[in-house]
């Protein structure tokens, strides 16, 4: 299963930027894009998804809606 991970506020304790990545749970491991595991917005993530093509993108753009305003 893939899960969306806010890191807004987590890379340093006064950093307000957004910044999410993707976890994968069967492997238990933060999931990599064109060798980028953490993104500020959905645009740069899509850049580096296309590189790669890991999963249907739709996957990713549901997970991403339902969560990106949650701190």
């Amino acid at each position: 299963m893939i899960r969306f991970i806010n890191l807004t506020g987590q890379i340093t304790c006064d950093d307000d930027d957004f910044w999410f990545a993707w976890y994968d749970t069967i492997t238990n491991t933060f999931m990599s894009f064109d060798d980028i595991q953490v993104f500020d917005s959905w645009e740069d993530f899509v850049e580096c998804w296309k590189e790669t093509k890991i999963y249907p993108l739709e996957r990713f753009e549901s997970l991403f809606k339902k969560k990106k305003d949650l701190k």
